[in-house]
């Protein structure tokens, strides 16, 4: 199996929720750890810890409610995990099941999405990208906080979770192979 790394300055862990039921808002999280198993030119295994201060939606209030013990609780709970259960890949098609830990609950989810298997950059490396997403139910992890606006909530309690990502071949010391 050959060591590969994913390379942060082309992944993006997103999420989106409707506000008010209308409005799509757009999230990420800036820092985390992540890597891919490949062998044969396929990922057979993903992980990765998200750090959950780390969160931003481009709004300072919300960001900080997202932080409280309201949301991730970042104080109790720094980091989510998510461990891949199952890898499947059809030509360009990837499905990923795992299991995803936020507050210290695990549910499983589903990812769907785009595989582009590999391709060579332009220093001479080996690349794979992944681009994939899913649909959770928030309170399924205990994030139960909620306003009632007229007949509507504040915020939804579905979320979509989009994940793109480019990883990179490593040799042996952990660089990039040229």
């Amino acid at each position: 199996m050959m060591p590969w790394a994913v390379d942060p300055a082309h992944t993006a862990l997103e999420f989106s929720a409707k506000h008010l039921g209308v409005m799509t808002v757009r999230g990420r999280f800036d820092r985390f750890d992540a890597s891919v198993k490949v062998e044969d030119g396929r990922p057979l295994e993903a992980v990765a810890t998200i750090d959950t201060a780390s969160v931003s939606t481009r709004e300072t209030k919300r960001d900080d409610h997202l932080r409280s013990a309201d949301f991730f609780d970042v104080e109790k709970f720094p980091k989510m995990t998510f461990k891949s259960t199952r890898i499947e890949t059809n030509g360009s098609r990837i499905s990923m099941d795992g299991d995803l830990t936020i507050r210290d609950v695990t549910r499983p989810i589903h990812l769907e999405g785009e595989f582009a298997g590999g391709v060579k950059d332009p220093w001479g490396g080996e690349r794979l990208a992944l681009s994939m997403s899913g649909k959770v139910n928030r309170k399924d992890w205990g994030l139960q906080w909620n306003v009632p606006v007229g007949e509507r909530l504040l915020v939804s309690d579905d979320v979509t979770l989009h994940v793109d990502t480019e990883i990179v071949h490593q040799d042996a010391a952990g660089q990039e192979s040229a």
